[in-house]
């Protein structure tokens, strides 16, 4: 348990999937079937294959078009890269229980945090999500995405350079994600963290280790 007094904090750092709403190409393996005669399976199988390219991607490197036109390469499955988009901007506009927005806005209105949304995402989902939830993304004062890093957040140096950007300590932040691997990075990169598993947990956990209460 960490023990770091909210005095002491400044900053509190959100990831955007599986955190606040849905997450793009993970969403659309698991509904995959519901649009299509696809397996999530196969799906899936085919999305590993060439998970550099995604993490390439979410880095700026190609467009979103591109990695799906590639994704669906050599496949049988039918679909145009148009296809998947749709999907996609449909699994975006759906709710996802248990999302950490009213705690985010609980530490807004104390005015005591700065908030950050940092997010490894594909250029073309930010911009949809702009124009379909722009109140989510105004909820934080500043807003990092992977494609302006050309890094993701599984990479330490990712979360030192956006320490930097933001000029703030590592001791005075703590980084709210889902994903392991991504607080592993943080951690080495000297960040506070707490693993998201649901909103009461993460209620808890911020008044528990942080003394941190909303």
């Amino acid at each position: 348990m960490q023990n770091t007094s909210s005095a002491s904090i400044e900053t509190l750092i959100f990831d955007l999937a599986k955190v606040l709403m849905p997450p793009g190409l993970l969403y659309l393996e698991n509904t995959i079937g519901e649009y299509t005669n696809i397996s999530t399976q196969d799906f899936r199988d085919r999305r590993r294959e060439i998970d550099d390219y995604f993490l390439a991607t979410m880095r700026g490197t190609y467009t979103e078009h591109d990695y799906l036109q590639l994704l669906l390469h050599g496949t049988d499955w039918g679909l145009s890269p148009a296809n998947l988009i749709t999907i996609i901007r449909r699994n975006f506009d759906r709710d996802f229980e248990d999302n950490a927005i009213q705690i985010v806005q609980d530490l807004k209105d104390t005015g005591q945090y700065r908030l950050v949304l940092f997010s490894d995402h594909v250029r073309e989902w930010i911009e949809y999500i702009w124009q379909t939830r722009s109140e989510l993304l105004e909820m934080f004062d500043e807003r990092l995405f992977s494609f302006d890093f050309n890094g993701v957040k599984s990479d330490p140096g990712t979360f030192r350079e956006a320490l930097n950007k933001l000029d703030v300590k590592a001791a005075h932040c703590i980084f709210i994600d889902d994903r392991p691997v991504n607080i592993e990075a943080a951690q080495i990169a000297g960040i506070n963290t707490i693993t998201y598993t649901g909103s009461s947990a993460l209620r808890q956990q911020l008044a528990n280790e942080y003394g941190i209460h909303v």
